[in-house]
């Protein structure tokens, strides 16, 4: 169901408040983790924004589960490569 853009906005910003509550909080001390937490946060909220503006969640959520899929990826497999000695820093 399409909102409008001032429904969008609020609910959005009610999603902003949560993801900053819950991932960018607890990144705090980390400034690495931060920036990433952050460019995450913003990422999810706009993808939030989008899909109450436009009412397609088909098109959005699989942008996110792509994109999701890739930065396991590379969270999961960096570690591994390090271990086993494949990458070295």
């Amino acid at each position: 169901m399409r909102k409008s853009v001032g429904t969008s906005i609020f609910l959005s910003g009610v999603m902003l408040i949560l993801f900053s509550t819950f991932i960018v909080a607890r990144n705090i001390p980390n400034s690495q983790l931060l920036i990433t937490s952050s460019i995450w946060t913003v990422f999810l909220v706009l993808m939030t924004f989008m899909i109450y503006r436009t009412g397609k969640v088909s098109k959005y959520r699989s942008v996110f589960f792509v994109i999701y899929a890739f930065c396991f990826v590379l969270v999961f497999i960096s570690p591994l490569s390090q271990s086993s000695g494949i990458l070295r820093a």
